[in-house]
C-alpha cells in the first residue's frame, strides 16, 4: 500500500477488552479495531487497535505473560481503504497464514537484534534454549480466544530441552463473513495473543538459561 501512496498510521490504546467504550464510534462494543480513511486525504490510514495485557499469578516473571490484542484483518484494510475491491482482496492469501506467529517472530527477532554486541547475547546463543514461534492455533469464538493466553512448551529431544514453542491463539473474520445491520458487525477481525518483548528479554537474561546452566 505504501508504493500505492497510502499513509498508514497505528493508534495503539489499553483497554479491557471484554468491556465497553464510552464513546461513539464505528466500533463501539468491545473495543473493536477499525481503518479509518481521513476526510480530507483518503489516502492517509488510522488503524485503531486495542490491548490489554495479562500476568499470570503462577509466575515468577515480572514481564507479562500474554498481550491480548485486537488487530484490524489485512483483508478489510484493503477494502475499506479503497485499495482493493472485495472481489480483489483474497482472505485466505492476505489472512490465512498464521499471523500472530509472524508477530511474535518479529517481535523475537527484535529484542534480538537490539541485543547484539552485548555479552547477555553472547551468552544466550551459548548456553541458551531458543524460542520458536508455532503455527497459531485459530479458534472461532471470542471465549475462546479471550480466557486463554499464550501456550509456553517446553520441546525435549534426547532428554534436554531444545526449545520453547510457543503457540498463539488466533480468532479471525474475512470481509464475507455474514452480519446483520443492526448487530454489532463481526467482520474484519484478527484477534492474537502476542508475545511481550518484554517477555522476550527477560526470559534471554534468565529462563533460557537454566537447562544449561542450572538455578
Amino acid at each position: 500500500m505504501e508504493a500505492a501512496g497510502y499513509k498508514y498510521n497505528v493508534t495503539a490504546k489499553m483497554a479491557a477488552l471484554s468491556s465497553r467504550p464510552g464513546f461513539k464510534c464505528p466500533a463501539c462494543l468491545h473495543h473493536l479495531p477499525y481503518i479509518y480513511v481521513d476526510e480530507n486525504d483518503p489516502m492517509q490510514l488510522t488503524n485503531e487497535i486495542y490491548t490489554q495485557v495479562f500476568w499470570d499469578e503462577n509466575e515468577t516473571y515480572a514481564s507479562a505473560w500474554t498481550l491480548h490484542t485486537k488487530i484490524f484483518s489485512r483483508q478489510c484494510t484493503y477494502i475499506f481503504s479503497g485499495y482493493k475491491e472485495p472481489e480483489e482482496a483474497d482472505y485466505r492469501e492476505l489472512d490465512g497464514p498464521s499471523f500472530c506467529q509472524e508477530i511474535n517472530q518479529a517481535a523475537y527477532d527484535l529484542v534480538l537484534e537490539s541485543l547484539e554486541g552485548t555479552r547477555a547475547l553472547e551468552r544466550f546463543y551459548e548456553n541458551g534454549v531458543p524460542m520458536q514461534m508455532m503455527e497459531d492455533n485459530v479458534v472461532i469464538a471470542g471465549p475462546s480466544w479471550l480466557e486463554f493466553g499464550l501456550e509456553y512448551n517446553e520441546r525435549i529431544v534426547d532428554g534436554k530441552v531444545d526449545a520453547l514453542e510457543i503457540v498463539a491463539r488466533s480468532l479471525k473474520t474475512p470481509y464475507e463473513f455474514p452480519y446483520f445491520p443492526k448487530a454489532p458487525d463481526p467482520r474484519c477481525y484478527h484477534y492474537c495473543h502476542l508475545l511481550s518483548p518484554a517477555r522476550i528479554a527477560e526470559y534471554i537474561f534468565t529462563d533460557s538459561l537454566r537447562s544449561q546452566l542450572g538455578e
